[in-house]
């Protein structure tokens, strides 16, 4: 079954039958079954995630987030989201109904953002623009205004990456955004390393490959279990 729609989505606490007690990005939809995966893109950032189906929703909202969806989305209560019914690789089903999350999913480009912007519903009672305006007596015109400055662009978080001497890291996701990663390292006690256009969130040096285990298993818990150690000599 495909279902791609726009709209506000609700953030609550979700009915969830036992068979669903472990998933933790777990939605609810109006029109897809239960056990369905699902893509949803906020339509303020285009960040995107992959969820589990675990009930109907009874709420007028496109969708019902679980709080870990909505924390893991970066959205609250009545945001703008995209949501579509999709095929998952057997991996991304078998870790969201274990409790982790799939893999990670690319932004949303801005060109699709805002083709997808235009279709959200106006909220029940906001006053529609009336069709013509009655003619007024001519105003004075006021003197033009001087343009202003462009502000200068904020400088790009930056976090110190540390030696690489111990041989493992942790690779917790690579992004597109700078800004994002380091907020994203920064949580997690990780540092950004840039390659190209993508940003690597990385947690580490490790000595031993234990170490660098529990440190992916400590992300997994956080919610990125696509998380890699990767060697780095």
């Amino acid at each position: 079954m495909r279902d791609d729609s726009v709209g506000f989505a609700a953030v609550s606490s979700l009915p969830v039958d036992p068979q669903w007690s472990a998933v933790t990005m777990a939605v609810a939809h109006p029109n897809v079954p239960p056990g369905t995966p699902v893509e949803i893109t906020a339509l303020d950032t285009g960040r995107t995630i992959l969820a589990l189906v675990v009930a109907r929703d009874t709420s007028r909202a496109v969708v019902s987030l679980s709080p870990a969806t909505a924390q893991a989305l970066g959205v609250g209560d009545r945001a703008p989201v995209r949501v579509r019914a999709v095929v998952a690789s057997p991996q991304d089903q078998t870790a969201l109904r274990a409790g982790q999350a799939a893999s990670a999913r690319l932004d949303a480009p801005p060109a699709l953002l805002t083709a997808l912007r235009r279709k959200v519903p106006m909220p029940q009672g906001t006053p529609a623009v009336p069709r013509a305006v009655p003619a007024k007596a001519p105003m004075p015109k006021a003197p033009a205004p001087k343009p202003l400055a462009k502000p200068k662009p904020a400088p790009v978080p930056s976090i110190p990456v540390p030696s690489t001497a111990g041989g493992f890291v942790v690779q917790v996701a690579a992004l597109s955004s700078a800004e994002r990663a380091a907020a994203m390292a920064h949580a997690l006690g990780g540092h950004v390393v840039p390659l190209g256009r993508l940003f690597r969130v990385q947690l580490g040096p490790f000595g031993d490959k234990a170490s660098a285990q529990r440190a992916r298993d400590g992300a997994a818990r956080h919610g990125y279990g696509d998380a890699q150690i990767l060697h780095t000599d």
